[in-house]
């Protein structure tokens, strides 16, 4: 009978029940593991994953009963906490008020080395809703979140509130927060960093939780738009000269586009482009102090422009010589002659 369950969860079982039968082997209680040479497959399952937009979350927290619950989705989408176990540990004495940062104690990782717990940024749309909740708070409360801490099933509740905001409830309700959280912070800083303040690896990251969302589509389609409106195709110098308009043309320029004209060539000797030795020895007996050819008084730049122009053309060009598309020498601005 096939199952109806998704390979991912299907390859969970089966990774949990091979771990529970070494450990019955390590306890000499059998032999052997039955699931050993089972293929587990992937536990990646990027159908049900989806990114929460800010509009989106925005709606929820609105249409929320109570500031607790504005809360539980807020620690959930902008501070990537995991819900509901790491919500119930919260204390005001975590919330780091002089610092910016929340300290967040993670059983789920607590058996690591240093595990235990992670700092959070104290996000923005986080410490408006923690200075509400602060200032509801009973006095001498140690908790953030009393009433709900102890909830088993928040993700019931939940759904109810997203679909009375308006919203459709999103599988894997919690974790698509944290995952979209995740996405978001990435765009802005390293990977490591973000992967230390959700409390996972960067493996895990790439594997279970960023996400290719519409609006890197879009972005790249329009920067690609933006860029072809700005380059329109050329075909030679001229046609490049043309698009100056009335500007005058520096003596610079003007040598440095007949060098760039003569470079235009169309084919190189099998030697290459390599100077002759006469032609190097006069490059290395101009001086020009360390400074871009672009800012030289002119004579000096275009003492060093001849040059190259008289190297370029010293080249006899037949049908015997190696075809080469074009050399161009544009760096030359760039360069520092010493």
């Amino acid at each position: 009978m096939p199952s109806t369950r998704a390979p991912a969860t299907v390859a969970l079982h089966i990774k949990r029940a091979r771990l529970f039968f070494n450990d019955a082997i390590d306890r000499q209680i059998v032999r052997e593991n039955p699931f050993k040479g089972v293929k587990a497959g992937s536990e990646k399952n990027a159908s049900r994953q989806r990114f929460i937009d800010i509009a989106v979350i925005e709606d929820v927290i609105a249409a929320c009963p109570s500031v607790e619950w504005k809360l539980v989705f807020a620690l959930a989408r902008y501070g990537g906490v995991r819900v509901p176990s790491e919500i119930r540990g919260l204390k005001w004495e975590h919330i780091h008020w002089d610092k910016d940062r929340i300290t967040v104690l993670s059983p789920k990782t607590e058996h690591h080395e240093g595990g235990e717990s992670r700092m959070v940024p104290l996000f923005p749309e986080l410490s408006k809703l923690l200075l509400e909740a602060q200032g509801t708070a009973e006095v001498g409360e140690a908790y953030v979140l009393p009433k709900l801490r102890n909830v088993t099933n928040l993700s019931t509740t939940g759904a109810k509130i997203i679909g009375r905001s308006g919203h459709t409830p999103w599988g894997k309700l919690f974790q698509n927060l944290r995952s979209s959280r995740e996405t978001e912070l990435v765009k802005t800083y390293p990977i490591h960093v973000v992967s230390e303040w959700i409390g996972n690896t960067p493996e895990v990251a790439m594997d279970h939780y960023l996400q290719v969302v519409d609006a890197y589509f879009k972005a790249a389609a329009g920067k690609a738009a933006q860029n072809a409106a700005h380059s329109p195709a050329v075909t030679s110098n001229q046609e490049q000269s043309a698009t100056v308009g009335n500007k005058q043309k520096s003596p610079i320029s003007r040598a440095f586009a007949q060098a760039c004209n003569v470079a235009r060539v169309g084919k190189l000797p099998p030697r290459g482009v390599e100077p002759p030795y006469q032609t190097v020895a006069r490059l290395k007996a101009v001086t020009l102090t360390k400074k871009p050819i672009n800012e030289l008084p002119p004579n000096r730049s275009l003492g060093i422009l001849s040059v190259l122009t008289r190297y370029l053309q010293s080249y006899d060009i037949d049908n015997s010589i190696t075809p080469v598309t074009e050399v161009m020498i544009f760096p030359l601005v760039n360069i520092r002659f010493h």
